[in-house]
């Protein structure tokens, strides 16, 4: 009698065990999906190079990179950015400091608005042979967009601030002469790096 019982406690312990790990799971999905429905989302919608050119035996790039980024706010927030900044990034070098996409703006909560930029400059880069070799056969290019952003809502009386780093993994066309060889630029979803929010 007394082991059976043992063996009923120990299995609402278990039990119990069991429904506070659920109960945790469950807790967390939730704050996960709730943060990730208050995120603003980024995408790369189009993109091409109108230069980009090794020089001064494959130790500078001159380059012109158009292209357009989106952001969605699907949360039921407004959000007021204080900052929106881009860089592109080629081979793990920036090709530039960050630049600044936009003025201060106001984003309503369910929409998306678009950014038209233009990156173009003359920048140093450090590449081995092979890789010379293969920039010099290729017409679609690997570019990182790494995005700082900082915008904050009001929430219950309380001031929600949120700064955010995405990278977008770009396969961006070289469009020489109003032609691109055939490639086409494929939309790019762009993703969290380092996300900070703070409530005040």
């Amino acid at each position: 009698m007394v082991g059976k019982c043992c063996c009923i406690v120990i299995g609402l312990i278990f039990g119990l065990f069991v429904l506070a790990g659920v109960s945790i799971l469950v807790y967390f999905l939730v704050i996960a999906k709730s943060i990730h429905n208050a995120l603003v989302h980024y995408e790369v919608t189009d993109a091409s190079l109108t230069k980009f050119d090794l020089t001064a035996n494959n130790t500078f790039l001159d380059y012109n990179l158009t292209l357009k980024l989106n952001l969605e706010n699907r949360s039921p927030l407004d959000y007021n950015f204080d900052l929106l900044e881009a860089v592109p990034v080629f081979k793990s070098q920036n090709l530039n400091d960050m630049t600044n996409l936009s003025k201060p703006f106001y984003l309503e909560h369910k929409t998306n608005v678009t950014f038209p930029a233009l990156f173009a400059g003359n920048h140093s880069v450090a590449l081995g042979a092979q890789e010379a070799f293969d920039f010099g056969k290729a017409d679609v290019f690997d570019i990182v967009l790494k995005i700082n952003s900082e915008y904050w809502a009001k929430s219950d009386s309380k001031k929600v601030s949120l700064k955010q780093e995405m990278a977008c993994y770009l396969k961006v066309p070289l469009n020489s002469n109003g032609t691109n060889g055939g490639e086409s630029f494929q939309i790019t979803k762009c993703e969290k790096t380092e996300l900070d929010i703070n409530k005040d």
